[in-house]
């Protein structure tokens, strides 16, 4: 019996949009470093996913579309909706389209992601179809396991996204499993997310090597093109 096709669905904001949360300690030009390193360092993850047959990467970005190419991804454009959990739904569309099984959005804000954080999410998903991978406060959700890509809409965007996907499921019947890992949990999304990553070492990310607590403190930090 062959194994079922398993690919992972990524979402990308347009770059120059990206962590506006941080805008007030971090010039739109590093937002934008940090965001596109952060994505070529998921994909990079996602690459050594023996178990994973293909990566997408959904954007309306064109550069977000080349990272892809480069890194052997199929980039997925964006279509109508601006939310969130509308534009994955229309990537996992487009996924079951293509015969996907199996599809895991991974967000792509995780400085900590493993390699063995997926295929954790792969195994589980062996035994339940949905599978929701909380963030550190058990709010958001950072990554979900659908089996099949179509299993129910997502509840991405949203404030409290973990206990939706949860409650969408059980209201469903469906069979979920939380799933919670520190290198999958931590998600830079806010400015406490930030100081806490320089204070761990930056998480070997360049476009944070500038950066540091107290810089941060004294406001918002420029690009070298701004010196």
């Amino acid at each position: 019996m062959r194994p079922p096709r398993r690919w992972a669905l990524v979402p990308a904001k347009p770059f120059a949009l990206a962590k506006t949360r941080l805008a007030a300690v971090l010039s739109p030009e590093v937002r934008a470093r940090l965001a596109q390193e952060l994505l070529e360092r998921t994909l990079l993850r996602l690459r050594d996913v023996d178990a994973l047959d293909g990566v997408a990467v959904l954007s309306r970005d064109a550069q977000a579309a080349r990272i892809a190419s480069e890194h052997g991804a199929l980039s997925l454009p964006e279509a109508g909706s601006t939310q969130l959990g509308a534009l994955i739904d229309s990537g996992l569309s487009a996924l079951g389209e293509r015969r996907v099984e199996v599809a895991l959005v991974v967000l792509s804000d995780l400085p900590y992601l493993a390699s063995r954080d997926i295929e954790a999410m792969l195994e589980l998903g062996e035994r339940h179809s949905v599978v929701i991978a909380a963030d550190t406060r058990d709010e958001g959700t950072n990554a979900l396991l659908l089996r099949p890509p179509g299993r129910m809409p997502t509840c991405f965007g949203r404030y409290g996204s973990f206990l939706a996907h949860e409650r969408r499921a059980r209201v469903l019947g469906l069979d979920a499993a939380p799933i919670r890992r520190p290198s999958l949990g931590f998600d830079l999304d806010t400015i406490d997310d930030l100081h806490h990553l320089l204070a761990a070492g930056g998480g070997g990310l360049a476009a944070l090597t500038q950066v540091d607590a107290v810089s941060l403190s004294q406001g918002a930090v420029k690009s070298h093109a701004d010196h």
